[in-house]
């Protein structure tokens, strides 16, 4: 079964419907690593998987050109013909890889900011908790003799 969220993200990334298992791997191994939570975060993460399906396709596509220079006995790096195609496919990767870079940087800073301001909460809470019992008067004891020395 496929959801609507499913075929919109096969019509983005370009996900033929003879790979969609491979990419939902990929996402949920995303999903396992990163653990995003929240919209902001979510932002980065889709560019996380967007940008890492896009190196996975430049991988598929050298394969295939590898494939054909097996049954042709030529290399497609020294194939003039393919070098288009092969500069396409590099443009694309670099691309694809600064982006990754940049999306896992972003998400990072966004977790490890989200992780701070809850430390900080709690530190607060457990300060006020703290000034709380300093401030109260200490409990009477009903009936306690005062000592004397």
């Amino acid at each position: 079964m496929i959801t609507d969220s499913i075929k919109q993200a096969a019509r983005i990334l370009y996900i033929p419907p003879d790979r969609q298992e491979e990419f939902f791997l990929i996402l949920e191994g995303l999903k396992t690593a990163f653990y995003p939570e929240g919209d902001a975060q979510m932002i980065f993460f889709n560019r996380i998987v967007s940008a890492t399906w896009r190196l996975w396709r430049c991988d598929r596509c050298e394969l295939l050109l590898a494939d054909r220079a097996v049954e042709s006995g030529t290399d497609p790096i020294l194939d003039l013909a393919l070098e288009p195609l092969l500069s396409n496919i590099d443009r694309s990767r670099s691309q694809a890889t600064e982006e990754l870079h940049k999306a896992i940087g972003l998400l990072r800073d966004i977790q490890a900011d989200e992780q701070f301001r809850a430390l900080s909460e709690q530190v607060r809470t457990s300060k006020r908790l703290q000034d709380f019992g300093e401030a109260s008067p200490a409990p009477s004891k009903k009936g306690a003799k005062a000592r004397v020395n």
